[in-house]
């Protein structure tokens, strides 16, 4: 077992798996401005009497809304801070092309953001997100610790039509280790470990639009986006390996992801306070993520004989699915639990936890 599978992970962590850094990043964000619009939840609470969120997503609940305090007198702040702690799992099946790996993630996200005008809403966010993928048959693993910083945007047109924008640049610093063994029939068995700390760089960026629908407490909200993800993964040297660590060519990761979907929510007003259940779904289409080659050589041969590691490809075409249960408090104070699942992608199982809250100064 001396050939390099493992290092398809670091392809396929970055736009395959929803657990990505990358994917986590704007999934966060996008979530967050997705349930701004409905006036609830990761953000939620951009409730202005004088805007597009009270009236819409509360119109109809009639005496049963009432949030006490400050958060009920129409005097709400313009700027806010919000928290998001993230938890991911699932794995990746071996084919023939890739070493099949179980993973998971976790990492947070804070952010704020201020509400220039009735229609517009803009923040900075940072996101830390570490990842362990530990590979089928102790074939070793990779461990990586993301640091992601993120501009987003929410502009309304109408008082339902709106348009979303994230971008998002950062770092990444891995750790892998490909343990390596194998034995011949009248010669030593073979059993050694090669370990490397590469570098990358990660970027995206998507814009998107949307339409929320609100009857009473009831709000479908259908919305489109298109999303560009890149990873760069330095060119490194594995260390030890008894003569079989090996040299890795720069990588050049590109995912280019149209995404239609659609949220259905309903606004329950109770005496202390609004909870909000949420459905929604999404179907997403790659264009890019092609196979990929990647350049390698044994540290133990003196010619230094290249050959290629080539990528699986995508699937094309695959779907989430995810369901929220978010609050709006008195003082400004909101809070949320949302649960997402990957449907319909070969090979690979995904799910993801977020909890997060978020006040108003």
């Amino acid at each position: 077992m001396v050939s390099p599978e493992q290092i398809l992970q670091q392809g396929t962590a970055a736009t395959r798996v929803t657990a990505g850094q990358v994917a986590l990043v704007d999934s966060t964000i996008s979530a967050r401005l997705a349930t701004l619009h409905a006036g609830l939840g990761l953000a939620g609470l951009q409730m202005y009497r004088n805007g597009w969120s009270v009236d819409r997503a509360y119109a109809g609940l009639g005496d049963s809304f009432s949030l006490g305090g400050a958060a009920g007198d129409g005097s709400f702040s313009p700027f806010g801070v919000w928290v998001n702690g993230n938890y991911h799992f699932g794995d990746v099946d071996s084919t023939v092309d890739q070493k099949g790996f179980q993973f998971k993630n976790f990492g947070f996200t804070a952010g704020a953001d201020y509400r220039f005008t009735d229609g517009f809403v803009a923040g900075l966010a940072f996101t830390y997100a570490r990842t362990n993928a530990n590979f089928d048959r102790s074939a070793g693993g990779t461990d990586s610790d993301a640091y992601t910083g993120s501009m987003y945007g929410s502009f309304y047109l109408t008082e339902e039509f709106h348009i979303d924008a994230v971008g998002s640049f950062g770092g990444i610093d891995y750790e892998t280790t490909r343990n390596i063994g194998y034995a011949l029939p009248g010669f030593e068995t073979v059993n050694t470990e090669a370990a490397a700390n590469p570098g990358g760089t990660q970027y995206s960026f998507s814009i998107g639009g949307g339409y929320d629908y609100s009857v009473g407490g009831l709000t479908l909200a259908p919305y489109a986006r298109t999303e560009y993800i890149g990873l760069d993964v330095d060119t490194y040297r594995e260390r030890q390996g008894n003569g079989w660590g090996m040299r890795f060519d720069e990588q050049h990761v590109q995912s280019l992801i149209s995404t239609v979907g659609g949220q259905i929510s309903y606004a329950l007003g109770l005496p202390w306070g609004v909870l909000t259940p949420q459905l929604r779904g999404e179907w997403h289409h790659q264009f890019k993520d092609d196979k990929r080659t990647i350049g390698a050589s044994f540290l133990g041969d003196p010619s230094a004989q290249q050959f290629s590691v080539v990528t699986q490809g995508p699937d094309r075409d695959y779907y989430t699915f995810g369901a929220e249960i978010s609050g709006v408090f008195s003082h400004g104070v909101a809070a949320f639990l949302a649960y997402d699942l990957l449907l319909g992608y070969r090979d690979i199982d995904s799910h993801g936890f977020t909890l997060g809250t978020r006040i108003e100064f």
